[in-house]
């Protein structure tokens, strides 16, 4: 979301604006064909933060329909910023500097949720993979695809054929076939990106692919995009502190993993959706509880994109695990906050990204 280019145009808070200014905004998101359905509802920038997507879908917007994620990202996410934004220009602050004020605030005021575990709770076959190259090296990794014969399923190889043709397939735009060259791919808003998408919610230099030579490898990494790049958790994954998790409309930070023997007390804050700045904790016992996350929970209850029973957490004996429940519309790992370069992620063959809400790609490696 490009605030810089919002405020040339709009520059006041929107809970301000008038059916005007919700016209403009529509345009500048690229939803111009929904004014209508706006207009015959009388919808102000007061009642707009109000809305969420049964409002939508009574207001005539297809269920299916990838605008309703558009609409509810800036809705839940995006005004909330951008008046953040326009306060910090007031104030003569960084916009980054004014949310990490706020969030220390919220901090001091918010407590602890806890939540409740099980001893009922799938036991996954596959091993653990470690998601980033950071936490293990590419040769201890190779090892333990083989020690067990089921891992071939996680990672279907740790290298690159020297013959292979590696591509993008853009399942947004039709499966759109996009070379991948040794030189690599810039993605982003700015004309001298190799992939250039127009849409708002993509940074300038939002994200690239580039290729190591020492492994034969290729790497995913976020250039600092306000809107993120994640990747989509299909396998059990090694969680550590730091790492940002997407499920339905929330994001979670870890915050902090306590282990104690047996025992490991997590801790979790709430970034954006339901039950967004509050604090999270749960605690697990190693191969015998786990936390099923989902709408079953009644603090979820109203998240609609939320599958019942969506992801695991348990503790294992390699540390902290989360795992999809063959949720329906996935379990995510952002690469790194708002306007922060993240750590290079290694791309394996059927890998599945997304920019924000709603550019998805998948790597294949041949």
């Amino acid at each position: 979301m490009d605030y810089d280019d919002l405020y040339k145009v709009l520059p006041k808070d929107p809970k301000k604006w008038k059916l005007d200014d919700v016209t403009i905004w529509l345009k500048f998101i690229g939803l111009q064909d929904l004014d209508v359905n706006f207009r015959q509802n009388s919808v102000d920038g007061a009642l707009l933060s109000t809305l969420d997507d049964n409002d939508l879908k009574e207001m005539g917007i297809a269920e299916s329909s990838l605008k309703i994620k558009k609409l509810v990202q800036w809705i839940k996410i995006g005004f909330k910023e951008y008046s953040e934004f326009l306060k910090s220009l007031e104030k003569g602050q960084t916009f980054d500097s004014q949310k990490q004020i706020i969030n220390q605030q919220q901090d001091e005021n918010n407590t602890s949720n806890n939540l409740v575990v099980s001893n009922q709770f799938k036991r996954s076959s596959i091993k653990a993979a470690i998601f980033e190259d950071q936490v293990q090296s590419i040769q201890s990794f190779k090892q333990t695809v083989q020690e067990d014969n089921n891992v071939h399923e996680i990672i279907r190889s740790t290298h690159m054929k020297q013959d292979s043709s590696p591509y993008l397939s853009n399942i947004t735009n039709g499966n759109q076939r996009i070379l991948v060259p040794k030189e690599g791919v810039s993605i982003g808003r700015n004309p001298e990106n190799t992939l250039v998408l127009k849409e708002d919610y993509v940074s300038r230099q939002h994200c690239k692919i580039f290729h190591k030579e020492t492994n034969g490898s290729y790497y995913l990494q976020d250039l600092g995009s306000s809107s993120g790049t994640y990747v989509q958790l299909t396998n059990p994954t090694l969680l550590k502190e730091g790492l940002i998790l997407h499920m339905g409309l929330g994001q979670f930070l870890i915050s902090k993993i306590k282990i104690q023997g047996s025992k490991c007390s997590v801790f979790i804050r709430v970034l954006e959706g339901i039950m967004e700045n509050k604090n999270l904790d749960f605690e697990l016992t190693q191969d015998q509880t786990a936390l099923i996350f989902g709408r079953q929970m009644s603090m979820f209850a109203d998240d609609t994109h939320l599958s019942g029973q969506h992801a695991q957490f348990t503790y294992i004996e390699e540390g902290l695990v989360i795992e999809d429940l063959d949720s329906r519309n996935g379990t995510w790992l952002r690469l790194s906050p708002p306007h922060k370069q993240s750590e290079p992620v290694k791309l394996i063959d059927g890998r599945r990204f997304r920019l924000a809400f709603e550019q998805f790609f998948e790597f294949h490696s041949d």
